[in-house]
């Protein structure tokens, strides 16, 4: 939870929307459920935010629906059947329902099922953006295909913030007013690297093949390197990265033991040839994850280890902002 998170459950708004969520899924949610019973007057005054006490600006465009009940009436069953899956029947039904759209749609769904659906509408998927966790569809997805995904979306966030969707619907308000305000990091609600659109097909391939590769190598000196790891050991008590601490032989056992990386300060491979290597001043211990890491510096030379550790801190601060 982020402080953010706290002070947006506190807010009045949120707060009184929170105090409505009984009154009225226990009203609508019984006639969204078994919409035979679903009178004009009942589906008119779920698009009324003074009954629904939620969402606004529904009733323009719903309202048209309830000039024919028996239709509206079938297309909420079809809606809500879950039988079918969530993008077929979402798709058909809203074919029932010209005008009718997904911010009117999906909170029907959350009224009928409060746990298993969230709303879809123009804040919630601003929010989304802002906080890096819309997804990027594939060309040629229906409406329902693209809910099916939100909805799984705004699920996982329900369960990692805690909170019912309902809630986090109402959360959404509050921080699009708020530009500032992130109920989550977003490393925490995105993966970390970008991923293929949603839907698409995962592709196969073949592997194993030989080849032929041509390829310059720079010598190592083994006895460079242990020179470096006896200096950090006796300097440290241990053998650990210089940049996050790891220590191979706490975290795996006698398979870790020894094992780590040793990074050149000054890289080798930039045309620079053979040249003296002081295994103190110009070599130092990391694990390969940080390796990686200190070779990510655009153009020539590498980050110091100086340098990453002061990105992370700044990350893990960030993380816990």
């Amino acid at each position: 939870m982020t402080p953010f998170l706290e002070k947006v459950l506190n807010n009045e708004e949120v707060r009184n929307a929170v105090s409505k969520r009984d009154d009225v899924v226990n009203r609508f949610g019984p006639l969204f459920r078994n919409p035979s019973k679903l009178t004009k007057q009942d589906y008119l005054d779920f698009l009324d935010i003074k009954h629904n006490h939620h969402w606004s600006h529904l009733y323009r465009k719903g309202k048209p629906a309830a000039e024919d009940m028996d239709n509206l009436r079938n297309a909420i069953t079809l809606l809500i059947d879950e039988s079918l899956p969530l993008a077929e029947r979402y798709d058909a039904a809203k074919r029932m329902l010209p005008g009718v759209g997904k911010a009117t749609a999906t909170p029907m769904l959350l009224l009928a099922h409060p746990d298993r659906y969230g709303v879809w509408n123009g804040i919630s998927e601003k929010e989304l953006k802002k906080h890096r966790v819309w997804p990027t569809f594939s060309p040629g997805l229906s409406e329902g295909e693209k809910y099916a995904i939100i909805n799984d979306i705004l699920l996982n966030i329900s369960q990692e913030l805690g909170v019912d969707l309902w809630t986090l619907d109402s959360c959404w308000w509050v921080t699009n007013k708020n530009p500032g305000y992130l109920l989550f990091h977003s490393l925490e609600g995105k993966p970390s690297i970008d991923l293929p659109p949603a839907g698409e097909e995962i592709p196969h391939g073949r592997e194993g093949a030989e080849v032929q590769v041509t390829s310059s190598q720079y010598e190592r000196d083994p006895k460079l390197r242990r020179a470096c790891v006896e200096y950090f050991v006796r300097q440290d008590g241990q053998l650990k990265c210089q940049v996050c601490d790891l220590d191979f032989s706490q975290r795996y056992g006698e398979i870790g033991r020894g094992f780590i990386h040793i990074h050149h300060k000054d890289p080798l491979g930039e045309g620079q040839g053979e040249r003296e290597v002081d295994p103190i001043r110009d070599l130092v211990p990391v694990c390969p994850n940080c390796h990686a890491m200190l070779h990510k510096k655009s153009g020539k030379g590498a980050y110091t280890v100086k340098e990453l550790k002061k990105m992370m801190e700044q990350q893990r601060a960030n993380l816990e902002a």
